[in-house]
């Protein structure tokens, strides 16, 4: 706020026409953000549009075991809505990671029968990458992902802006901000009648 505050006070000084151009300047850079969040071609809103009920069916609709999901990235939404109702097990990553059990409950899930899902950010930002190691060690138990769904994809321009600023970073642009990884369960064998 001190800051803020010594801006302020900085910019009422300056003379008439330095003062207007700045204005002109940081008006253009504010007037072009408001623009792309509405139009959401911006990231700051994104979290707000992820379709946490349609995520919910499309878990549903594998009856998995276990679901894990990370607050690191979503706040308490998956806690939300996978930890009370349905018939499976919710796993914060968060936590098991503080707590140090990551790799025990990665060895857990791989050895479970049903199926197991994983709600993620796309791209990794937790601390450690605790979400993408998880991921890692649940696939070294049960292999490769069955299904991945993605959701709240960019604008085409968008993505064209982030490959063109990413580009020789070694950073990869995604089409979805949000996957649902789903490990598939065993199917039951079918003894065929005698």
């Amino acid at each position: 706020p001190l800051l803020l505050l010594i801006l302020v006070v900085g910019y009422l000084k300056l003379p008439r026409i330095p003062a207007l151009g700045l204005g002109f300047i940081y008006g253009g850079i504010v007037a072009l953000s408001c623009f792309n969040t509405v139009t959401m071609r911006e990231s700051n809103p994104w979290d707000q549009l992820i379709p946490w009920n349609s995520l919910h069916a499309d878990v549903e609709r594998h009856q998995p075991a276990l679901v894990a999901g990370d607050n690191w990235h979503f706040g308490s939404r998956p806690w939300f809505y996978f930890s009370r109702d349905g018939d499976w097990e919710f796993l914060e990553l968060r936590w098991a990671h503080r707590d140090g059990v990551l790799e025990s409950e990665a060895s857990r899930a791989g050895e479970i029968d049903g199926a197991v899902a994983l709600i993620r950010s796309t791209r990794d930002s937790s601390l450690e990458g605790h979400v993408s190691e998880y991921q890692r060690l649940v696939e070294e138990g049960r292999g490769a992902p069955d299904v991945v769904y993605e959701y709240v994809p960019d604008s085409p321009s968008m993505i064209r802006l982030k490959e063109m600023l990413r580009r020789g970073t070694g950073q990869e642009t995604h089409q979805g901000k949000v996957q649902v990884v789903i490990w598939k369960g065993e199917e039951p064998s079918v003894v065929p009648p005698e």
